[in-house]
This record gives structure tokens, C-alpha cells and sequence, in this order.
């Protein structure tokens, strides 16, 4: 691609290319929707506000066909297609605010802000450019790759195409008004046409001259054709329907014929050929025969086929894109009631951070395979974008023929894909909507189904969801809740409040876990069930996760400059922390800042985070524990955690889950699961926590089974960071720092 400075410079073959220009006979004529078609394809293809089909006349750029604007031409002064016309190849600005050749361009400096743009010369056959077509955006680029190149040559040749067509139907026309029935004339004309097969047919279709370019395309010479009907060019099943008589006929009677048909070559080869056949009268008004112009257009169709499928499906996969879908599904809904499908891969995105976007594309392709293979016959599949795909079900749908459906595609998903010898296992979430039941619009059944999607996806487990009204008003207070913590992070409304833990064997103090609250102010102090789950899923989560170690290790170092030594603390981590990539760095910077010892911070993790970001999430853990920080692996037994996990995970501790200890005396169940957990705690020589203890009954039984830690309201409840040095102090001047043995009976907070 061209560098080269902006000078407007005038092309030295100026006068040729104007000449050229002229032949074409376009400049300053009417929009045409062939060439209205082409630009607003091209602002698809390349995701662009703008895309411009100009010529460029002496001193004005006059635009041909323009989408996104209402502008017909600008002076050719300052067109940066001015430039693009001095070269064959592509003129590329990613940035012209940036670029010393373009900064200072009115169209830049001013409105509307032109950034980027991409613009392929127009070439007449005659090798002059004659104008370009470029595509604009008000939005910088970053790249501008080979295959988007080839891309805009091929819409750019597209164009030509248009206009050569145009070209020769202007010839034509003025050669019939000025050569009548002069056969002598005409074949003037006939060898003045250029790569074009142009013959003259008597009334009855027999061909009686003959060009170099009809010998070219057709294979004949005019020794071998002159004197034939010209249906011999036909396909056989063409001549059995009596297309060539008829084409004759609809030329006689309205004076022109054309089509886009197979023809057949001399050595039985077919192509695509664009056929005008005009009719030739002579003085009187008498039919006397015709004339018959045959273009090759196969690259054409080929073209246009690659641009169509450009326009209406994936690359990568071959599915349906969403503007097909989109189109597909508005057709549907007219007609009948519509199920769709909105499906997202669970832990995509850590496919492609661990393994790779060669292994992501992988996944994508082989997904699309195997839901294709799962809805055959029943729907078809479409890639909406990422890792989101839908489903159209065919025939008229309702919910149960949805669900059944959603349970084929999950079924596909029980198996793992493998990917260079390693199996890698994507879950599947899917949303349901059907019309009209949940909307009347393609927009808005879409829409719809990405409600029930993000419900499926809210229930943390592989399945699917049918569309229901409460899911906007749960949309309205997620994004309520959202905007109020962004002001709640901002106003610094988050505070820590600390749940004491202790030693089960003596009731004393070694450290507390740190737990989110929220000072509101209409609502008071939330604890994290008013807003976890919101927050989990927000951009704030990773920023407030950080906040909190450094929070709490600020916290731990102060508890420890006040004698208490040996006291530690908790912190719950959030999964948007793995993903951020800077874990390690917050924790070592937090750690350094306050001096505390690394094995006084302890890091919990839950299932959930070491399920979606497996190898990620190792990695980061493992750098901790070299460092010395703690580990511990949070409600352990709720899950589906396999013993491998303790295994290759750097755990140095287990916390028992409240639920099972709610029922620790009582039900012979929650007891053999509290032994089992105690029991693989010490095979792997792991510490063990339980939470949730509010009884002395349950204090006994779980130190009988060598459960060594606990916490909950038993002991005491979360306390602001004051209140719990208030208490240890007291207790250490008091000679005993054992907590409070005072049984608290509410429900944890």
C-alpha cells in the first residue's frame, strides 16, 4: 500500500484519464441502485459509517453513489480520493489526525471528522483511474489487513463492472440511432468493442457476423459459427423450454432483451454470460434482425457469490451472521409463531487467554459443527458475534418444541472437544423466546431472548431458560443497582466489616475473614445478598476486589502493631481478578505498603472461579503461595470439586460450608460429609475451618472430629474494623483474648 505525501497532485496522463471519464458518460448523472447496492455493501463489509463510489473530474469529485451521507460531491481540492487516483494500488489512512499528510484536511480538522479511510482506484479497461471506492470511518483504525485489501479490489472491480455495462449500452444506443439498417456500419461498431462477444443475427436468429471477442469467449470462429442459430450456445435444457425463441420474441416486441444465463463454450464448458439483445429496424419500421452483445461475467458471479456470503454469513464458521439472522427471522414471524435460541459458551474467554485464539477458533468452528448437527432438520444455526449463537426453529414453534431443542444442543455439549490431544469441555447456557407471545419483531424477540439467556447464565449451572416478563423489571434493577455502586465505589460508600475467627480448641482470636458491606444512603448497611451478584458481573469488580486486599491488609498490619501478632486475615476474591492479569502485582504491592508478612493474608477462592478459569487461575495461585500467602478454598463441598483440585491446587486451608453445619447434630448426612471433608483435609495436610457455627454442640462435635477453626455467631458477629480492635485490645489487657462464648441465635448475616 502507497506513502506517499497529500499533494493533490495531478496524474501526468490528466487529459487521457478525462477523456476516459467521459466515455463512461456518469459524471454528474443520478443515483443508480446498482451502485447504491455496492456502497452500502461495502459499509457493511467493512463496518463503516460511510463508503463513497466517486469520479473525478477536472475540479469537482462528483459522488456516483454515496451511503451514510447526503452529499453528491466535493471539490476535488480537498478529496482524498484526489490522491488515491495517482497509483494503481490502495490509499490506507488509519488515523488522519495523526497522519502529517491528511491532519490539516478540512474533513478532518472539521466536521464531520474523518479518521479513517480506504479507497481502491477505479480503473477503466483502458488503464485510466477514473475515480475510487473508498470506505470512511470517524473512528481510528489499528489495522488494515491483506484479505480487507483483496476485499475492497474485488467490490472496486465490482463497480467497474457496473459502469462498463453502462458504457457499452451507451455505444449501443447511440450506434443503433446513428447506423440504422447499415450491416457495414454495425460491424464498425462490432470490431470496435473490446472483450465482448458481439454478433449480428438475422430475423430468425441465424447468425450472420461474428467478432474477435465472441471468438475469444465462445470458442468459434466465424468460419465455424456464421451461417448457425445462435441457440447453439444455449444448454440443452435451455433449448427443450425455447428460451432462445422467446428471448427473441421479448426483443422484437419491447426493443431490448437481457438476461444473466449459462451459455455454453465450443468445448462444452459452461460460463456465465450477461446477454442484450437489441432489435434492428430498418427506415420503415421493418424487423430486419438483431444485435446480440455477450459478456463473460463468471468472475462476476463468483465475486458476487464471495460478497453475498461476505454480507450474510460468518467467515469463520459459515453460519448465518446476524444480519442474515435478523432478516431470516423477520420473514418468520410474518408468516408463522417463531422459537429462536440464544446461546453463549461458558468459559470461552479462557480458552482463548490460556490456549490461544488458533484453539478459540478451533472451538468456535467445531461448535458451530456440532450445533448444526444437533438442530439438522429442525432449525437453522446463526453466529450472532464472540461466542454467542442462535437458532431459528424452521417450522412454527412454540416452548415445548423450543425445549426440546435446547435439551438436543446441550446433550451435543456433554462431550469434550479436543484440541491438540488436549480435551477441553464448553458448557452451553441458552435463552428462549418465541413469537408472538414475546414479541412481534425481530429486534425484539432477540432482545428478549438475551433476557433469558442472562438468567440461564445467573443460575451458574448449564441449562437453559424460557423468556418471562419479570426478566426486564430484573434487567431495570441490574442496571439500577449497577449505576448505584459506580457512585458507591466513587463516594467511597464500600466498607469492610470483619468476622472473627478462632481456634475451636480455646476460642481464640487468630484472624478474621473480611466481608463487603455497603453503606447506602436511603437503604443503610447492605451485606453482599443486596449486591454481590450485580457486582460480580460489573466492570467495578476486579477495582473493588483490589481495594479490599489492600483494605484488609492495612487492617491486619495496624491489628498487628498493637501487639496482636499472630492475627491474620481473610479476603474473598473475585473471578474479574484472574482475568485482569494483575493479581500478583496488587497482593505483593499490598503486602509491601503495609509490611505484613505474606502468610498473614489468606486468599479464598470458590469453585465457581477455579472451574471458568482453570489454568489462569493456577498459575496466579501458585505465585502466590511462593510468596507465602495463604490459600484457602471456600465452601468446599457444595460443589463439584474433584479431589484432583487439592491435589494441584497450593491450598493451605478448607472452610466447610454453613449448610452443613446448620444440621451437623441432627442429620446423620451433613455429618458423614463434615468427617469426609475433615478427614481429606488431613490426608493432604490442609487446615480446616468451619463456618456458620452458632451452637456449642456444634463447637464439640466438630473439635471431636478434629475440625481445628471456626467461625461464626457463636463466637461473634461481623464487626466494623474499630469494633474488632476495640475488642482485641480489651480481651489483651484483660489477660484473655478468647472470644465472646455468648450464643448469638440469628441467622448469619
Amino acid at each position: 500500500m502507497r506513502n506517499e505525501s497529500f499533494t493533490n497532485a495531478i496524474p501526468t496522463n490528466e487529459e487521457d484519464r478525462l477523456r476516459a471519464l467521459d466515455e463512461f458518460g456518469l459524471f454528474d448523472t443520478p443515483p443508480e441502485q446498482d451502485f447504491d447496492f455496492i456502497a452500502a455493501l461495502a459499509a457493511r463489509v467493512f463496518d463503516t459509517p460511510i463508503a463513497v463510489i466517486n469520479l473525478i473530474g477536472r475540479d469537482r469529485v462528483h459522488f456516483k453513489a454515496g451511503y451514510g451521507t447526503d452529499l453528491r460531491g466535493v471539490p476535488r481540492e480537498i478529496s482524498f480520493s484526489a490522491s488515491a487516483i495517482t497509483g494503481a494500488e490502495l490509499l490506507v489512512i488509519l488515523d488522519a489526525s495523526k497522519d502529517p499528510r491528511f491532519a490539516s484536511n478540512p474533513s478532518v480538522a472539521g466536521a464531520p471528522g474523518i479518521r479513517f479511510y480506504a479507497g481502491a482506484p477505479l480503473v477503466a479497461n483502458s488503464g485510466e483511474a477514473i475515480g475510487t471506492l473508498c470506505v470512511l470511518d470517524l473512528e481510528a483504525r489499528e489495522e488494515f489487513s491483506e484479505s480487507d485489501a483483496y476485499t475492497l479490489r474485488d467490490l472496486a472491480k465490482l463497480v467497474m463492472q457496473q459502469m462498463e455495462v453502462r458504457r457499452l449500452q451507451r455505444v449501443g444506443g447511440e450506434a443503433r440511432r446513428e447506423l440504422k439498417n447499415s450491416e457495414r456500419q454495425f460491424q464498425v461498431l462490432v470490431n470496435g468493442v473490446k472483450d465482448y462477444a458481439v454478433c449480428m443475427l438475422d430475423r430468425n436468429g441465424i447468425i450472420t457476423s461474428w467478432n474477435a471477442g465472441a471468438e475469444k469467449i465462445n470458442g468459434y470462429t466465424a468460419a465455424e459459427i456464421v451461417g448457425q442459430h445462435f441457440s447453439r450456445f444455449h444448454t440443452d435444457v435451455d433449448r427443450e423450454a425455447g428460451t432462445p425463441q422467446r428471448s427473441l420474441g421479448v426483443a422484437a416486441e419491447e426493443g431490448r432483451f437481457e438476461a444473466e444465463a449459462w451459455r455454453v463454450r465450443k468445448d462444452g464448458t459452461l460460463f456465465w454470460a450477461n446477454v442484450v439483445i437489441h432489435a434492428i429496424h430498418d427506415e420503415k419500421g421493418t424487423l430486419i434482425g438483431f444485435a446480440k452483445i455477450t459478456r463473460d461475467i463468471t468472475d462476476r458471479r463468483r465475486n458476487d457469490e464471495r460478497l453475498r456470503r461476505l454480507a450474510h454469513f460468518d467467515t469463520l464458521t459459515g453460519l448465518a451472521n446476524r444480519h442474515y439472522f435478523l432478516t431470516k427471522l423477520d420473514d418468520l414471524i410474518n408468516r408463522h409463531p417463531t422459537a429462536i435460541l440464544i446461546l453463549d459458551l461458558d468459559g470461552f474467554k479462557e480458552i482463548n487467554d490460556t490456549l490461544g485464539h488458533q484453539a478459540g477458533d478451533f472451538i468456535l468452528k467445531a461448535v458451530a459443527n456440532r450445533l448444526e448437527n444437533a438442530v439438522a432438520g429442525k432449525g437453522g444455526a446463526a453466529r450472532l458475534g464472540g461466542d454467542e449463537f442462535a437458532v431459528i426453529l424452521s417450522k412454527p414453534a412454540g416452548p415445548l418444541d423450543a425445549s426440546r431443542v435446547a435439551d438436543a444442543i446441550i446433550d451435543a455439549f456433554r462431550t469434550s472437544f479436543v484440541w491438540e490431544g488436549q480435551e477441553i469441555q464448553v458448557g452451553v447456557s441458552i435463552g428462549i423466546a418465541v413469537s408472538p407471545s414475546h414479541g412481534n419483531r425481530a429486534n425484539e424477540l432477540l432482545a428478549n431472548g438475551d433476557l433469558a439467556l442472562y438468567d440461564a447464565k445467573s443460575k451458574r449451572r448449564k441449562g437453559y431458560s424460557l423468556f418471562q416478563d419479570t426478566f426486564r423489571q430484573s434487567v431495570v434493577a441490574r442496571r439500577t443497582c449497577e449505576a448505584e455502586l459506580r457512585r458507591a465505589v466513587a463516594e467511597g460508600e464500600l466498607e469492610l466489616y470483619y468476622h472473627p475467627q478462632v481456634t475451636l480448641a480455646d476460642r481464640r482470636i487468630v484472624g478474621a475473614e473480611a466481608l463487603l458491606r455497603w453503606n447506602h444512603p436511603q437503604r443503610g448497611v447492605l451485606s453482599p445478598g443486596a449486591f454481590l451478584h450485580v457486582l460480580e458481573r460489573s466492570p467495578l469488580a476486579a477495582a473493588v476486589g483490589n481495594w479490599a486486599i489492600r483494605e484488609a491488609c492495612s487492617f491486619a498490619a495496624a491489628i498487628r502493631a498493637h501487639g496482636h501478632e499472630n492475627f491474620g486475615v481473610a479476603v474473598n476474591l473475585f473471578a474479574a481478578q484472574f482475568r485482569a492479569g494483575d493479581l500478583n502485582s496488587v497482593v505483593m504491592s499490598a503486602l509491601a505498603d503495609n509490611q505484613l508478612p505474606p502468610n498473614h493474608l489468606e486468599l479464598e477462592i470458590t469453585e465457581n472461579i477455579i472451574l471458568q478459569h482453570d489454568k489462569a487461575t493456577l498459575a496466579a495461585l501458585l505465585k502466590l503461595a511462593q510468596m507465602g500467602v495463604r490459600v484457602s478454598f471456600d465452601d468446599y463441598g457444595t460443589g463439584y470439586a474433584s479431589l484432583s483440585l487439592l491435589k494441584r491446587y497450593p491450598l493451605t486451608r478448607l472452610k466447610i460450608d454453613q449448610s452443613f453445619i446448620r444440621n451437623l447434630c441432627t442429620d446423620p448426612e451433613d455429618t458423614a460429609v463434615i468427617r469426609a471433608i475433615i478427614y481429606l483435609a488431613e490426608s493432604f495436610g490442609l487446615e480446616v475451618l468451619a463456618e456458620g457455627i452458632e451452637r456449642e454442640d456444634q463447637e464439640r462435635m466438630l473439635r471431636e472430629f478434629g475440625c481445628s477453626f471456626g467461625q461464626g455467631y457463636l463466637y461473634a458477629k461481623p464487626l466494623r474494623a474499630a469494633a474488632l480492635k476495640t475488642m482485641l485490645d480489651r480481651r489483651a489487657n484483660c489477660g484473655n483474648d478468647r472470644a465472646d462464648d455468648r450464643p448469638i441465635r440469628r441467622a448469619r448475616s
